[in-house]
């Protein structure tokens, strides 16, 4: 699996939720009742449009290189951290209570994000968190999982002009 490449400016991606694909189709019969039927076997989030200002030519070249070749032109998915929960995200907190999905990141972040797969009490001190895809730690009563997510481009990249010799990129991500 491939992951997302390292750019030297992070994304300016809005702290929106991201959003839950809707997991039922739904077909109006000729006779007025509606039959409905899943349209996958678990939701999907839906990150929307995750936007990179000011980037390099360097950061541009990166980013079609990923998509046309490593991605062959976006059909393949890729691992990646959302950047809403990696840098922005609520901060792990010492003696608290959480509850089983709550995501955290580390005090200093790290580039990732940490969801409760156990919940329980965080201990006293901060725990040595994970930088492998899934890996685990045990906080007192709390395990946390890395939350590495599987997805791919919805669109192919959307670079901007370039102005004041910066480029502009938007990505559609949707999860697997």
């Amino acid at each position: 699996m491939a992951n997302f490449p390292t750019l030297s400016r992070k994304s300016d991606y809005d702290q929106e939720e991201a959003i839950e694909d809707d997991a039922v189709i739904r077909s109006k019969m000729e006779a007025g009742y509606m039959v409905s039927r899943p349209r996958y076997t678990r939701s999907r989030k839906n990150f929307g449009t995750v936007k990179y200002d000011n980037l390099t030519d360097t950061d541009k070249d990166t980013l079609m290189y990923f998509e046309k070749s490593t991605l062959s032109n976006g059909a393949l998915s890729f691992d990646w951290q959302n950047p809403a929960e990696a840098y922005s995200g609520r901060k792990w907190a010492a003696s608290t209570v959480y509850t089983l999905g709550a995501i955290v990141r580390p005090i200093t972040a790290n580039g990732r994000s940490y969801k409760c797969t156990v919940a329980g009490t965080s201990g006293g001190s901060q725990p040595s968190w994970p930088v492998t895809k899934n890996g685990t730690v045990a906080d007192n009563s709390v395990t946390w999982t890395e939350n590495t997510y599987t997805v791919f481009l919805d669109a192919p990249i959307k670079f901007s002009d370039k102005s004041f010799g910066y480029w502009k990129a938007d990505l559609k991500i949707i999860e697997v």
